[in-house]
């Protein structure tokens, strides 16, 4: 969802813990909206402590922000999903 949001924008880089986390190489933490078919979610029942609380923002080049930064705080607004 995010994904093609930011392709909109011409931004289609794929993070490389995504593909290790795939490929079952790597643990990361990621919101449930960029979970595939190839990752395994853990929890407090596989033996991990429970995340903290945490914010979210998006950072912008001093000024009032532009029309892309509010189209993508409101992307995630609508598509984050713990």
């Amino acid at each position: 969802m995010v994904g093609a949001a930011l392709a909109t924008f011409g931004v289609t880089h794929k993070p490389p813990v995504l593909n290790h986390a795939e490929g079952g190489f790597a643990i990361g933490v990621l919101d449930r909206a960029r979970v595939t078919g190839a990752m395994r979610v853990f929890g407090e029942s596989d033996g991990l402590p429970p995340l903290p609380a945490h914010n979210l923002f998006v950072a912008h080049a001093p000024g009032p922000p532009g029309k892309a930064h509010a189209l993508l705080a409101q992307t995630i607004v609508r598509h984050f999903r713990l």
